[in-house]
């Protein structure tokens, strides 16, 4: 013991000897007369001591040393010599704290100084000018302030006669600190919260897989793009094009089986996972129709007289039209009446057909009167259409008002029937078109057009946010191919079977040379499904992920405060 803190202090002479060892005081040695150095150097006797001398340190602009004297200067350097973890935390946290001051004071300074610039005269103008120093400052997320204190901290700690040296190397160190923690947290920032282009987000929320390509191709990133657009050219590369072009598909069939679980979703969805195609949409036509008659099964109305008084004044309305109010008269007798048949009570079932027969007929008589591409308007029309909708909407209040609940589950169904019709339009619209191999499967457009068609049909707004579907079809239509991909069954298969067997050697026993082997194996990794997933997940970001990235490139002015007080620390240590 005795000899380890001879050696300590030979090496330093001037630190108070409590410094050196706990066990001095055993020998009854006693401490230096130096007050402040045998403070300083109880204090450098533990890893917490030592890093409140780094920290004192940073705060100080690395002018401890000069304010501690040769004593405390000798314990500083003895404190790094034996601490050198705990120092350069605490140099750190000091350093980035002044750092911090330094950009509060030149806030507060900022906003004093336009208050008295609005005030006028000489003062105003004094004030004003340290305002707009304060503003020029705190410019960069603090990049000058970062350079101004690296630069004073160069020149106090740099070796006599190196001042001007040490101030230009502490502004760059400082400078550099800033902008590249603010370049960490931004390029961090981005990375963890992954691709943030809403469209991509909405379809993989959705349960669309996505193929690479589709992931960033869309994205701001010129880099990322461009690396998008290289699936495009890989389509050309044996086995690998296949693959890429059947993931294609799949990502249009997600997407049509995504439009069938929206469209029973007013009804609670239920339609079975994994059904293709045609399947998934009758499963979806199966689900809307058991709404239906979980709805009005039970239902069993007696006409009160507000829907009598209504159907009266319908009856009305349309037999009075001129040219077509025998028309009007022949559909209640021929197809209307035959349904209530004449009993003195509505079932379920009756009121279903019912509301359907006379909206039926009311959109007919509607589009008369408007015209269409193919045929006239005809004005006289329009009231046989209103008196067929005064009909349908005097037998839905007669449920409403008997059976609330029915009637709201009822609506539930309507909604959920419309909008499956659309889904079955787009359907048949794939089915008649070319160049598909999967004719089940629709592309966005094709649904897109459904949409508006009815929309344009029950009344509504189509182009916008009301239309059915809306956002699922801008999504596609921005990130999804336009017409579906024919890989072929049996290539598929080919080349699923191919990238694997081309990474164990299997693609030199198809005739490829080893090279190529290799680089047709590493360019379809992506495109098998599990290197599929993993770049999904990868390149798109969850909830979590994106609250931490946004985080992040919020907070780079932080960063840059960190990057400097973790730069300067390590080009001038406490103690050196």
């Amino acid at each position: 013991m005795i000899n380890e803190v001879m050696q300590k202090h030979d090496q330093f002479p001037t630190a108070p000897v409590t410094s050196l060892a706990d066990g001095w005081d055993n020998f009854h040695m006693q401490p230096t007369t130096d007050t402040g150095g045998s403070l300083l150097g109880r204090v450098a006797d533990s890893s917490i001591g030592a890093g409140i001398i780094g920290a004192a340190n940073g705060i100080s602009a690395g002018g401890l040393r000069e304010i501690a004297g040769d004593t405390g200067a000798s314990v500083i350097d003895y404190a790094q010599n034996e601490r050198p973890i705990a120092t350069f935390i605490g140099d750190v946290a000091g350093t980035t704290g002044a750092l911090l001051g330094g950009e509060a004071v030149a806030g507060g300074l900022a906003a004093r100084g336009g208050a008295l610039a609005a005030r006028g005269g000489m003062l105003g103008r004094a004030g004003g000018a340290v305002g707009r120093l304060a503003q020029m400052a705190g410019r960069g997320n603090g990049v000058m302030l970062d350079t101004a204190y690296g630069a004073g901290r160069g020149a106090i700690e740099a070796d006599p006669g190196q001042g001007v040296s040490g101030a230009l190397l502490g502004g760059l160190a400082g400078a550099g600190g800033n902008a590249l923690g603010q370049g960490v947290a931004n390029v961090g920032g981005r990375v963890v919260r992954g691709v943030s282009d809403p469209a991509v987000n909405y379809l993989a929320q959705q349960g669309i897989r996505l193929t690479p390509g589709q992931i960033l191709g869309r994205s701001t990133n010129p880099i990322a793009r461009g690396l998008g657009r290289v699936e495009n050219a890989l389509e050309s590369v044996p086995l690998v094009g296949n693959q890429i072009r059947g993931m294609r598909e799949q990502s249009l069939g997600d997407f049509a089986s995504t439009a069938v679980d929206q469209a029973v979703a007013p009804v609670g969805g239920g339609v079975p996972a994994g059904l293709p195609g045609a399947a998934r949409v009758n499963a979806g036509n199966q689900v809307v129709a058991d709404a239906f008659d979980r709805a009005l099964g039970p239902v069993n109305m007696t006409p009160d007289q507000p829907f009598i008084d209504s159907m009266r004044q319908a009856g009305t309305l349309g037999r009075g039209a001129r040219t077509y109010g025998q028309d009007f008269t022949d559909i209640l007798a021929d197809e209307v009446a035959p349904i209530a048949g004449g009993g003195d009570t509505i079932t379920g079932r009756q009121f279903q057909d019912l509301s359907r027969t006379l909206g039926g007929y009311g959109r007919r008589y509607n589009e008369m009167a408007v015209g269409t591409p193919t045929t006239p308007p005809a004005p006289a029309a329009r009231p046989v259409g209103q008196a067929f909708d005064q009909m349908r909407g005097a037998t839905d209040s007669l449920l409403q008002r008997i059976n609330p609940d029915a009637f709201a589950q009822y609506e539930a169904a309507r909604q959920a029937y419309r909008q499956m019709q659309i889904v079955r339009e787009a359907t048949d619209a794939a089915r008649n078109g070319t160049g598909s191999g999967q004719t089940d499967v629709f592309t966005p457009a094709q649904l897109t057009t459904a949409a508006a068609r009815n929309a344009r049909r029950f009344g509504g707004t189509h182009g916008t946010t009301d239309q059915p579907f809306y956002e699922l079809t801008r999504a596609g239509q921005d990130v999804l191919p336009s017409t579906v991909p024919n890989s072929g069954t049996a290539d598929r298969a080919l080349a699923t079977m191919a990238i694997p067997a081309a990474l164990g050697g299997g693609g030199y026993m198809m005739g490829f040379d080893p090279e190529t082997a290799v680089m047709i194996a590493t360019a379809g990794l992506p495109y098998t499904a599990g290197g599929r997933h993993l770049m999904q997940a990868g390149l798109i970001g969850g909830a979590r992920r994106r609250r931490l990235g946004d985080a992040l490139v919020r907070n780079q002015e932080f960063a840059g405060r960190l990057g400097a007080g973790l730069a300067l620390p390590a080009f001038f240590p406490s103690g050196q």
